[in-house]
Protein backbone atom coordinates (compact mmCIF):
# COMPACT_ATOMS: atom_id res chain seq x y z
CA UNK A 1 0.00 0.00 0.00
CA UNK A 2 2.71 2.18 1.11
CA UNK A 3 4.63 1.40 -3.00
CA UNK A 4 1.18 2.51 -4.46
CA UNK A 5 1.12 5.60 -2.55
CA UNK A 6 4.44 6.23 -3.63
CA UNK A 7 4.30 5.29 -7.16
CA UNK A 8 0.88 7.06 -7.93
CA UNK A 9 -0.18 10.54 -6.52
CA UNK A 10 -3.75 10.11 -7.24
CA UNK A 11 -3.76 7.16 -5.07
CA UNK A 12 -2.51 9.02 -2.07
CA UNK A 13 -4.22 12.16 -2.61
CA UNK A 14 -7.86 9.87 -2.52
CA UNK A 15 -6.55 8.50 0.81
CA UNK A 16 -5.11 11.74 2.34
CA UNK A 17 -8.16 14.10 1.31
CA UNK A 18 -10.38 14.90 4.23
CA UNK A 19 -13.00 15.61 2.31
CA UNK A 20 -13.25 11.49 0.63
CA UNK A 21 -15.55 9.89 3.10
CA UNK A 22 -13.68 7.62 5.41
CA UNK A 23 -16.65 4.89 4.02
CA UNK A 24 -15.37 5.16 0.46
CA UNK A 25 -11.42 4.85 2.21
CA UNK A 26 -12.51 1.91 3.38
CA UNK A 27 -14.51 0.38 0.64
CA UNK A 28 -11.26 1.08 -1.44
CA UNK A 29 -8.79 -0.56 0.90
CA UNK A 30 -11.61 -3.76 1.12
CA UNK A 31 -11.32 -4.22 -2.48
CA UNK A 32 -7.39 -3.88 -3.04
CA UNK A 33 -6.90 -6.19 0.20
CA UNK A 34 -7.50 -9.56 -1.36
CA UNK A 35 -5.78 -8.78 -4.56
CA UNK A 36 -2.93 -7.69 -2.71
CA UNK A 37 -3.03 -10.28 -0.49
CA UNK A 38 -2.93 -8.47 2.96
CA UNK A 39 -3.26 -10.37 5.84
CA UNK A 40 -5.71 -9.27 8.34
CA UNK A 41 -3.41 -7.73 11.41
CA UNK A 42 -2.52 -5.32 8.20
CA UNK A 43 -6.19 -5.00 6.99
CA UNK A 44 -7.31 -3.39 10.66
CA UNK A 45 -4.53 -1.58 10.95
CA UNK A 46 -5.08 0.45 7.23
CA UNK A 47 -8.90 -0.10 8.46
CA UNK A 48 -8.10 2.29 11.65
CA UNK A 49 -5.71 4.62 10.13
CA UNK A 50 -8.62 5.41 7.54
CA UNK A 51 -11.08 5.33 10.01
CA UNK A 52 -9.14 7.83 12.25
CA UNK A 53 -7.87 9.79 9.23
CA UNK A 54 -4.57 8.73 9.38
CA UNK A 55 -3.51 7.51 6.29
CA UNK A 56 -1.44 10.96 5.32
CA UNK A 57 1.14 8.67 7.80
CA UNK A 58 1.30 5.59 5.94
CA UNK A 59 4.71 6.05 4.61
CA UNK A 60 6.41 6.96 7.65
CA UNK A 61 4.78 3.82 8.97
CA UNK A 62 6.42 1.56 6.48
CA UNK A 63 9.55 3.00 6.77
CA UNK A 64 9.52 1.99 10.55
CA UNK A 65 8.32 -1.15 9.75
CA UNK A 66 11.03 -1.50 7.08
CA UNK A 67 13.96 -0.55 9.08
CA UNK A 68 12.49 -2.93 11.92
CA UNK A 69 12.65 -6.34 9.33
CA UNK A 70 15.95 -4.98 8.47
CA UNK A 71 17.10 -5.42 12.05
CA UNK A 72 15.37 -8.28 12.83
CA UNK A 73 17.50 -9.76 9.83
CA UNK A 74 20.68 -8.85 10.89
CA UNK A 75 21.06 -5.49 8.51
CA UNK A 76 22.94 -2.56 9.83
CA UNK A 77 22.43 0.47 7.41
CA UNK A 78 25.80 2.37 7.18
CA UNK A 79 27.34 4.81 5.12
CA UNK A 80 30.87 4.42 3.83
CA UNK A 81 33.28 7.76 2.88
CA UNK A 82 36.77 7.57 1.59
CA UNK A 83 38.98 11.00 1.19
CA UNK A 84 39.89 8.89 -1.88
CA UNK A 85 38.41 7.30 -4.76
CA UNK A 86 38.09 3.70 -3.74
CA UNK A 87 39.46 1.49 -6.37
CA UNK A 88 36.87 -0.78 -8.44
CA UNK A 89 38.51 -3.54 -6.67
CA UNK A 90 37.90 -2.00 -3.30
CA UNK A 91 34.48 -1.35 -4.03
CA UNK A 92 34.07 -4.89 -5.15
CA UNK A 93 35.55 -6.56 -2.23
CA UNK A 94 33.51 -4.16 -0.17
CA UNK A 95 30.19 -5.63 -1.87
CA UNK A 96 31.89 -9.22 -1.83
CA UNK A 97 32.25 -9.32 1.81
CA UNK A 98 28.56 -8.41 1.95
CA UNK A 99 29.09 -5.95 4.47
CA UNK A 100 27.20 -3.60 2.26
CA UNK A 101 24.97 -3.26 -0.42
CA UNK A 102 24.82 -0.86 -3.37
CA UNK A 103 22.46 1.82 -3.09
Amino acid sequence: MAGAFAANQKVADFFTNPFVPNSEKLAALRSVAGEAGLSATTMGLFETMAENGRMNILTDIAEVYDRILKAEAGEIPCHVSSAIPLSAEQVKTIFQENILSPV
